[in-house]
């Protein structure tokens, strides 16, 4: 097993931000993009250093000192004084180098009881109160909404009086954010019934100057 330098500091294990025991995820120690590293292979005790390096990148140097954009294994290969090879990989994930998250989008109209699975698009009438779900593929995270305190997978909004979009924002375990919009629109009101709706009628007639002038005006109410 190798060690790593990052940022002045020995780690020593050769694998970043990728899964290690069982299964357990340590994003919080996953590499920054764009940070510089030295990648150190480690000898067995009393081992003597042949020189004899060969990495899967073509460096031939023990260590490597290279800037990381993107997660990747890097392998080298040792040969000793018998000719025998051995391999020493170092794992390195980057954060929020990953798949995109797949998830499905609720929407609920608590007003009429009406529910929209798979909807990202929904037009309620002023002062409808609805309830907002995100619901991720077999993946574990964390959210944020852009509008309320809400930092669980739903969220609840009384008296919609606007059109607005608001967004779920998923950080999966990798660091990746994926934004998930919902788009909430008011119905167009209808007239009222009982609605006085006026039309007008302009009589005119022409003046001894030949011009016209508005002889009387007529207002209709239906």
């Amino acid at each position: 097993m190798g060690s790593i330098n990052l940022e002045e500091k020995i780690i020593p294990h050769s694998e970043l931000g990728g899964l290690i025991n069982n299964y357990t995820t340590l994003n919080d120690i996953g590499i920054p993009k764009g940070s510089k590293l030295t990648l150190m292979p480690v000898l067995p005790e009393g081992e003597e250093d042949t020189g004899n390096w060969l990495w899967n990148t073509g460096e031939t140097t023990k260590d490597i000192t290279i800037t990381l954009n993107k997660s990747f294994a890097y392998r080298v290969r040792y040969t000793n004084q018998n000719g025998i090879e051995s391999y020493q990989l170092f794992t390195l994930a980057v954060q929020g180098d990953c798949l995109p998250s797949k998830g499905t989008q609720y929407i609920y109209n608590n007003s009429t009881n009406e529910n929209y699975e798979g909807k990202n698009i929904i037009e309620v009438n002023k002062g409808d109160s609805i309830t907002l779900e995100l619901k991720v593929d077999d993946e574990f995270g964390t959210i944020k909404w852009s509008e309320g305190e809400s930092n669980s997978y739903t969220l609840y909004i009384e008296n919609v009086n606007k059109n607005k979009n608001i967004e779920a924002i998923f950080k999966s375990l990798c660091g990746r954010e994926n934004i998930f919009i919902f788009q909430i629109k008011i119905k167009h009101e209808e007239n009222d019934e009982n609605q006085e709706i006026k039309t007008y009628y302009k009589i005119q007639k022409k003046t001894e100057n030949n011009e016209w002038e508005v002889f009387f005006l007529i207002v209709v109410l239906l």
